[in-house]
């Protein structure tokens, strides 16, 4: 259960990173 825990949390805090950086890279496309 850690492991998949740990895992999800590194996973959403790319896809945050992510996000961020389209929202720099795209600031008209907002959700």
């Amino acid at each position: 259960m850690k492991k998949i825990k740990i895992l999800f949390a590194d996973d959403h805090a790319i896809v945050k990173d992510g996000l961020r950086l389209l929202f720099k890279s795209e600031p008209q496309f907002i959700i």
